[in-house]
């Protein structure tokens, strides 16, 4: 079986974008916590490979546009295109 989240790493690393700022990542981390901590308080328990798959976001220092690309081809990929809206 193919591990999305490395083969979108792989993807990713051939892209030409320019990584993330420190401050920036440090804010990205700050929203992510925050928005773990909401779901916790609604009862929403963490997928673990999307775990990974943000982890690997912050590993490679990707800008947020980078990223929502990165994350509908996560989930084309993993539940299919319907899911990620991008087809409409």
């Amino acid at each position: 079986m193919i591990d999305i989240v490395e083969d979108l790493r792989q993807k990713l690393r051939g892209l030409d974008y320019g990584p993330v700022s420190d401050a920036e990542l440090a804010g990205m981390r700050t929203i992510d916590a925050e928005a773990r901590h909401n779901d916790l308080i609604e009862g929403i328990e963490e997928d673990g490979d999307i775990a990974r798959l943000f982890a690997m976001l912050r590993e490679e220092r990707v800008p947020a546009p980078v990223q929502t690309v990165i994350v509908n081809a996560y989930l084309d990929r993993r539940f299919g295109p319907a899911t990620s809206g991008a087809n409409g």
